[in-house]
């Protein structure tokens, strides 16, 4: 994970690297050569200028994010790393129409301290909002499963939206 950081770093910075990732300058030859050099030029209206890659996403699965990364386990009682939901006075699962859990927008408190001493929240610009859900376990094994059962306990159970035609 070092050596994908360092990459990362110098990758962020534009220029091809000036040491390796032990901190040692390169011997002779063409890394030597490029070192702090632009990786990428291009002239765009005559300026010579950069184009500069960013951290958009850190992929993973809920169970990566919490055991490697440090975010919040999905066992816990607050087990969403990107808002205030938990299992006791906002819980996930309310899925009325005002639920408690439901503002209209959701601002994070500024400055979040990170949330362990993994190499990737040592990143440039790389928060706890970059991790992403995993699709395949959170949609379908999760938010998903919740979502299909109040429907379907609403269309069995929910008289009123049978109409008056039909008996019960």
């Amino acid at each position: 994970m070092k050596v994908l950081v360092w990459n990362f770093r110098w990758l962020l910075k534009g220029v091809h690297p000036e040491t390796d990732p032990d901190g040692r300058d390169w011997g002779p030859g063409a890394r030597k050569d490029k070192a702090g050099k632009p990786i990428m030029p291009c002239v765009v209206q005559g300026l010579l200028t950069m184009f500069r890659p960013f951290v958009y996403l850190l992929g993973g699965d809920m169970e990566h994010h919490a055991n490697e990364t440090g975010l919040n386990h999905f066992g816990s009682n607050e087990p969403c790393f990107g808002c205030p939901v938990n299992r006791s006075t906002l819980p996930y699962n309310n899925l009325q129409l005002l639920a408690p859990w439901k503002p209209p927008v959701y601002r994070p408190p500024q400055g979040l301290a990170r949330p362990s001493d993994h190499e990737c929240w040592n990143l440039p610009s790389t928060s706890r909002h970059n991790a992403v859900f995993d699709p395949m376990h959170v949609v379908d094994g999760g938010v998903g499963e919740h979502v299909a059962g109040n429907v379907f306990f609403t269309c069995v159970y929910n008289t009123a939206l049978l109409g008056n035609d039909i008996e019960v």
